[in-house]
């Protein structure tokens, strides 16, 4: 989950470099918008993911073959 973290941080941060216009900002404020990034990626896309995933098999709305 770490790897995917940071591999969609990094394609969706170089693609706002261009795109959005940050390589208008300093290195500093790079990093910050880089590190909210990477917390809000890990956030949605995993630990969130994950929770959901654990409700759906507390509620035995999903078929596991354990």
């Amino acid at each position: 989950m770490i790897l995917s973290t940071f591999t969609g941080t990094c394609v969706t941060f170089i693609w706002s470099l261009f795109h959005d216009g940050y390589l208008q900002f300093d290195f500093g404020m790079l990093v910050g918008l880089f590190i909210v990034r990477w917390i809000s990626i890990a956030f949605f896309a995993n630990l969130l993911v994950y929770w959901i995933v654990n409700l759906l098999e507390k509620s035995k709305l999903l078929k596991t073959n354990r």
